[in-house]
């Protein structure tokens, strides 16, 4: 297993998307006290902080960050799209162009989700998809940073590609469930 040279704009969108990120946890921690997210141990109390109608799951911030992060995730699943149909969509941009797109989308949009799921493990569907989440997210960092033998090159890609669509799925029924039916500790 050896280290990728990446090319120059790969390099910049992953320092992009980690400091945007870097920013991003730097504000929730000086705007809201990051503690209610590192001391999840502490779960009865977290309630009684003020800030805990806010950032909950179910609140309006963490609402929002779970809403925003899926958006940027489906926009870097366009990348898949792309790649499928490379004769069809030669107009809309480059597949190295989408593979930066889906770099930084999957990067934001997934601190966004992990930040949505605020450390709880209260559903099965959420808990599933934020799993299936990381998976596809760390496999993701897998393929792009190292160079690998073929067969486990391959074995690693089809692990990203099922945890992604396994996600989605997953994703698609925490939503919809919460959506038209509400909350419930199993969905």
């Amino acid at each position: 297993m050896k280290i990728k040279k990446l090319n120059k704009k790969t390099k910049y969108t992953v320092l992009f998307s980690l400091l945007f990120s870097l920013v991003f946890i730097l504000w929730l921690h000086f705007e809201f006290n990051i503690m209610y997210y590192t001391h999840s141990y502490d779960l009865r109390r977290r309630e009684w902080r003020a800030v805990h109608k806010l950032l909950r799951p179910s609140g309006d911030l963490g609402h929002g960050f779970g809403i925003i992060g899926v958006i940027l995730v489906y926009v870097g699943l366009l990348y898949h799209i792309r790649k499928i149909h490379k004769k069809r969509l030669k107009k809309f941009l480059k597949v190295q162009t989408w593979l930066l797109i889906h770099i930084a989308t999957s990067i934001v949009g997934g601190m966004l989700v992990v930040f949505h799921a605020s450390a709880l493990f209260e559903n099965l569907s959420g808990s599933v998809t934020l799993i299936l989440f990381l998976i596809a997210l760390i496999s993701g960092f897998l393929l792009t940073l190292f160079k690998y033998k073929p067969k486990t090159r391959k074995i690693i890609y089809w692990t990203h590609y099922y945890s992604t669509v396994l996600m989605m799925v997953s994703l698609s029924i925490h939503a919809l469930y919460f959506l038209f039916i509400g909350f419930t500790w199993i969905f």
